[in-house]
């Protein structure tokens, strides 16, 4: 999840709050030996008081406002999940050089596979699009087998933890 679009819980407040508290002490201790804005500490900090509140709400109201505006892109994050996920289980247990993995990045009918894999988990089984006939894509000898036997079984995993059968349809539950 990326920062910006994070919602923001109390403890972030509270902590932007302490924050321009310390900034407002500070000027009133610069303010003490300067006299700028006021001639001593305490009236600095009266003047300046406001400030920390002011913080917290332009921040509250920013994010409020943001969050409307700025939605995460849940499928691209499931997706970087999956590809992670899946790939962090090739590399686990296939002993490929990084010769090999680049080859299988290049290859245009894994990375189709991988796509259609994707479906599969997200969306369940069709179009004639199944987890038999994914995993019968690549032949014997080919360097993607094993790689695509791993992402298969990975996903069968993942699609049990979603506790949904390949063959439904989410959008379809809804």
């Amino acid at each position: 999840m990326s920062y910006g679009t994070r919602k923001k819980d109390l403890s972030y407040y509270i902590r932007m709050f302490i924050s321009a508290v310390f900034a407002v002490l500070i000027v009133g201790l610069i303010s003490q030996f300067t006299g700028w804005p006021a001639d001593d500490f305490f009236t600095t900090v009266e003047l300046l008081f406001h400030i920390p509140f002011l913080v917290v709400i332009f921040l509250f109201i920013f994010n409020f406002i943001a969050s409307k505006f700025i939605k995460p892109d849940e499928q691209k994050e499931k997706e970087q999940e999956f590809l992670m996920r899946t790939s962090k289980r090739v590399r686990d247990e296939l002993d490929y050089d990084k010769e090999k993995f680049k080859e299988l990045q290049e290859d245009e009918k894994f990375q189709t596979f991988y796509r259609d894999v994707f479906e599969v988990y997200r969306f369940g089984e069709k179009d004639g699009k199944t987890i038999e006939s994914l995993e019968n894509r690549f032949g014997e000898g080919e360097l993607a087998k094993d790689a695509a036997d791993i992402v298969v079984d990975e996903t069968k995993k993942l699609i049990k933890e979603k506790k949904i059968k390949p063959s439904e349809d989410p959008k379809e539950k809804s």
